[in-house]
């Protein structure tokens, strides 16, 4: 029986052995004369992919694989030991990096192998003992040793160079470029599952309500100082560079309770407005009636407490820009809760049952008694651009809202069937026999980046005013479409479809509105100084 091999003369026997396997399977093992410098072994590298008709010799890439060759013949003991040094350069090399322990008879005949990958699990244990090494201080990572059980870690494969190369092939994979691109990130961010960082922040806290804002993400925290550390597998490392130097302030991310619809009800002859919002819960504080249930739209906040309910608009409502059709629902939903039968009704959420709070007064703020009119406008023009098929996606500020004088006069003159406004006009040098008189009125308005063309029937009835000739007694909406390029020709053709002989031309009207208007008067005055026939 030939003697048993000393553990030196073991390890050059399975150095032969492997490159004696890589030579009758093709591979090219290119072995490193620097010991323990490299981390590797063998660079094995695959034989060029051969053409086919999908692949050119400038497309071919050269695969390979980095491998720590090991061998023993012990029975019972599954475990290897790696300097941490190595393994370290081991693992982190972007090509795929194998422990290949070949298990020997004590006379140096190969029995079979064991291939670990150093990817997913086993890449973060090498990680993690890096980690641990220097949160004890172990810098000196060439004195610590790693141990690996093979056989938990490893795959099986027979003793011949077919079975070699097929281990290797399997865990190379058949897309070197991915392959080294999934690596990357799984050494940037294994061990990082639960976040990055952790930070003690001294923050000033005025009292119980400031507090109670700051953990609701209502009022940024503002610390003013900052101890941090880089946590990788929840081991703690004092993090010394520059990544919270610039940060003055941030916001709280409350727990959530999840999404829900929020109504704004108020008399039963006012239309609810409806908000997409979601639904979060405080901390409890001492001295202060907390646990607060907060409501977030990006319209407003609401919340709910010990001592009622707390309703605030986000911004600055004069100058925070919103859509025409946010706009509409916000004035809708304030109106309906400063009629003084406001109710706010809660539903949608899953963890919350459905409710409904009677408001105990009216809200107050800004612009409260005009409310209803804003509504009643902004949800006009919003009915008039789905008419025309056309939306409005600019955001303006409430004083572009109250400029709009001309598209508050068109919305009313439209879409009101009590409209109070009027058409008058001078008779000029033109005598007409028709009393009542019928007319077309045409025009064009923008508003919030939408144009309309409008047309109107209206009837006129001779006066004594020794100014204003005519004056409409009835307005009736005859079309509204799109803004058009010729006014004059839109009013041509729509007086042509409804027969209509008269025609009022917009250029020598113009406009005059409520504030300009007598006390009694209607909204909205047309004056002009002619027309056509």
């Amino acid at each position: 029986m030939p003697n048993a091999l000393e553990p030196e003369r073991l390890g050059r026997a399975g150095e032969r052995t492997f490159e004696t396997l890589c030579e009758l399977a093709g591979l090219f093992p290119n072995k490193s004369f620097l010991v323990d410098a490299t981390g590797w072994d063998y660079v094995v590298e695959f034989p060029m992919a051969a053409l086919g008709e999908n692949k050119t010799l400038d497309q071919r890439r050269p695969d390979a694989c980095v491998v720590q060759l090991k061998s023993t013949a012990g029975r019972g003991n599954h475990r290897v030991k790696l300097k941490l040094s190595a393994i370290d350069r081991l693992a982190k090399d972007p090509r795929p990096a194998l422990i290949i322990v070949f298990r020997m008879r004590k006379d140096g005949t190969l029995i079979g192998g064991t291939l670990v990958h150093l990817i997913g699990d086993e890449l973060a244990y090498v990680l993690r003992r890096l980690r641990e090494a220097q949160a004890r201080g172990r810098l000196d990572i060439n004195h610590v040793e790693v141990s690996y059980d093979y056989e938990r870690a490893g795959v099986h494969f027979g003793p011949a160079a077919a079975d070699l190369r097929i281990a290797l092939e399997t865990a190379c994979g058949e897309d070197s470029a991915a392959y080294v691109q999934g690596k990357q990130w799984q050494l940037e961010t294994l061990g990082y599952e639960d976040g990055h960082y952790v930070a003690n922040l001294r923050v000033w806290v005025e009292g119980p309500e400031h507090l109670n804002d700051m953990l609701l993400g209502l009022r940024p925290l503002k610390p003013d100082k900052v101890d941090a550390w880089d946590r990788r597998f929840n081991i703690l490392i004092p993090y010394r560079g520059s990544y919270f130097d610039d940060i003055e302030e941030f916001t709280v991310t409350p727990p959530t309770l999840g999404a829900c619809t929020v109504a704004m009800l108020g008399r039963f002859t006012m239309k609810a407005a409806l908000f997409e919002a979601e639904m979060f819960i405080g901390p409890p504080i001492p001295d202060f009636d907390s646990p607060t249930l907060l409501i977030r739209h990006a319209d407003f906040t609401m919340r709910f407490s010990m001592e009622g309910l707390k309703l605030e608009t986000t911004g600055i409502f004069d100058q925070t820009e919103r859509t025409i059709a946010d706009w509409a629902v916000l004035a809708r939903g304030l109106a309906n809760l400063a009629s003084g039968d406001g109710k706010i009704r809660f539903s949608g959420n899953a963890r919350i049952p459905d409710m409904t709070f009677n408001l105990p007064a009216p809200i107050d703020g800004p612009h409260i008694e005009d409310l209803p009119m804003l509504a009643n406008f902004l949800e006009g023009w919003n009915e008039l651009m789905a008419m025309t098929g056309q939306r409005s996606t600019d955001k303006v500020p409430l004083d572009a809202i109250w400029d709009a004088d001309d598209a508050r006069g068109v919305v009313d003159v439209l879409l009101n069937p009590n409209t109070t406004g009027r058409l008058e006009f001078q008779d000029a040098d033109v005598v007409f026999e028709q009393n009542p008189l019928q007319a077309l009125f045409f025009q064009s308005c923008s508003f919030a980046g939408v144009g309309i063309s409008y047309s109107l029937k209206a009837t006129f009835e001779r006066t004594d005013d020794a100014v204003w000739t005519y004056r409409s007694n009835r307005i009736e909406p005859a079309d509204v479409s799109p803004l058009v390029e010729d006014l004059e020709e839109y009013g041509s053709a729509m007086a042509e479809k409804l027969g209509i002989k008269v025609l009022l031309n917009p250029g020598n009207f113009t406009s005059i509105h409520e504030s300009e208007l007598d006390e009694g008067q209607g909204a909205e005055l047309l004056e002009g100084s002619g027309c056509s026939d």
